[in-house]
């Protein structure tokens, strides 16, 4: 059984962080799985998955040229599907299939109505995406939130499969009884750091908690989405004081220590989310997490698992901090239940056993 996971590749995020697991995992279950780039960039670079990759980088979302050279790909391979996860992947997973006749199966990572802050943009790509998955085999959605999106744009929920995405489980929990070593409360996010994300109302955030006398260090852990954005964020650190406690460690493949680093996560997105992979990479160390109350974030927070306040909300965000600042037993307890809770909900092999199971489905029928 051979699938080309059709894959924009110009990051290494969340989406992308779920497509190298998958690799790895549809391998364990015995599916023959490779990468298609689309936009060549940091995914090759950073990836740990060995599944082949093939480079077809496009100039436009319609350059024909690469997207017939990518059909006779498939052809000559011998693929059975291809496997979009972005909008435009699907644009020329669709066009594939009307070239070659193969199954076509597609992955929401998150709604994208709410992908960006970009409005006219998000309206687009819903159309795009609308339009490209009317012939698919069958969706996968990585939360409730997703497949709910799905529902909106006219997509029946016999055609959609909710697969949570899931990280590998860690034997090492994060030490939350008294900050490291005595030192200032350490927060941080994971991220690509772009406007959703929230990025401005945790410094804000982490500003206004200073100001009342709680030592406080901030770590930024991810790259910036563009150097006008980095810019936006290293003046308003300067603006709100912060230049001393704020720290910036660029793309990193070491996520893993970094967490293990902090005392608190941080999730403030400002959209709803899919079900975000640095969010379930914080549980599986069992990182006391603040999080936005939108779709894809109060899920796995919920039932005690970390706390939840308004997105946008910087005072809220800055007295929740101040209560895991000061409650050793709270930190204690959103720590074990979110490490249980990843363990148990959110592995990766749950993850790539659950797709293969669809395709398997559909495949083996042809």
């Amino acid at each position: 059984m051979k699938v080309l996971h059709v894959i924009n590749g110009e990051h290494y995020s969340g989406a992308e962080r779920v497509q190298d697991l998958l690799a790895d995992g549809l391998a364990r279950e015995g599916i023959d799985c490779s990468f298609a780039l689309i936009k060549s960039g940091r995914f090759l670079r950073s990836r740990t998955s060995k599944v082949a990759s093939f480079d077809f980088s496009m100039g436009s979302r319609l350059d024909v040229w690469q997207i017939q050279r990518l059909a006779r790909f498939v052809e000559s391979e011998r693929f059975e599907a291809v496997h979009s996860h972005t909008p435009r992947a699907a644009i020329v997973s669709a066009a594939v299939r009307g070239l070659t006749g193969v199954h076509h199966f597609h992955h929401g990572h998150s709604p994208t109505d709410q992908d960006s802050s970009r409005k006219i943009m998000n309206r687009v790509n819903v159309l795009a995406e609308g339009f490209s998955i009317r012939g698919c085999s069958h969706l996968f959605a990585v939360s409730q939130g997703v497949a709910d999106y799905f529902a909106s744009i006219g997509v029946s929920q016999d055609r959609v499969t909710v697969i949570d995405n899931g990280v590998p489980a860690r034997d090492t929990i994060a030490y939350t009884d008294s900050f490291h070593a005595g030192r200032a409360l350490r927060v941080g996010m994971t991220a690509l750091f772009r406007p959703r994300k929230g990025l401005e109302i945790a410094l804000e955030a982490v500003s206004k908690v200073r100001a009342s006398g709680t030592g406080i260090e901030f770590v930024g852990i991810g790259p910036f989405e563009s150097p006008q954005y980095e810019e936006r964020m290293r003046l308003l650190t300067s603006s709100l004081g912060l230049d001393d406690a704020v720290s910036w460690t660029g793309f990193t493949t070491d996520v893993h220590a970094r967490l293990l680093d902090l005392d608190v996560f941080l999730f403030p997105s400002l959209y709803g989310e899919g079900l975000p992979m640095a969010l379930i990479e914080a549980m599986s160390v069992g990182l006391p997490t603040i999080g936005s109350d939108i779709s894809g974030v109060a899920g796995p927070l919920g039932k005690g698992c970390g706390l939840l306040v308004p997105p946008g909300d910087a005072d809220a965000l800055s007295r929740a901090i101040k209560r895991l600042s000061v409650d050793a037993g709270l930190r204690t307890s959103l720590s074990a239940a979110a490490f249980e809770r990843q363990r148990s909900g959110y592995s990766d092999r749950s993850m790539s056993s659950s797709l293969a199971t669809v395709y398997r489905r559909y495949l083996c029928e042809t």
